[in-house]
């Protein structure tokens, strides 16, 4: 059985790691990491009583939601390359089918 404190340890490396894969671009780690994640965190939420250091628990998990949000800033970045490649490729299509129909 773990502390909170080591369960909190836990979720920032995982967190860490996370990032990690998303740079690499290794979607099965990713799913992988955040199972791991989800039911670290689902653990330290079903404790009864917190052990360990809270301060430092706090800063643990406030850290981690650092790096959460880090990745959701990157996804919606890629969201939005998407987006406008989607567009460009869109446009481009247009410009085809109009220049075939006017041969």
């Amino acid at each position: 059985m773990h502390t909170t404190e080591e369960l909190a340890e836990i979720v920032i490396r995982l967190s860490q790691e996370l990032l990690d894969a998303t740079r690499c671009g290794d979607l099965g780690r990713f799913k992988e990491l955040m199972a791991l994640r989800d039911s670290t965190i689902a653990e330290i939420e079903a404790c009864n009583v917190v052990s360990g250091d809270v301060p430092q628990i706090r800063y643990l998990l406030e850290s981690a939601k650092g790096l959460n949000d880090i990745l959701l800033r990157g996804f919606e970045e890629e969201r939005q390359k998407l987006v406008s490649e989607r567009a460009s490729l869109k446009h481009a299509s247009n410009m085809r089918n109009a220049y075939e129909q006017n041969r």
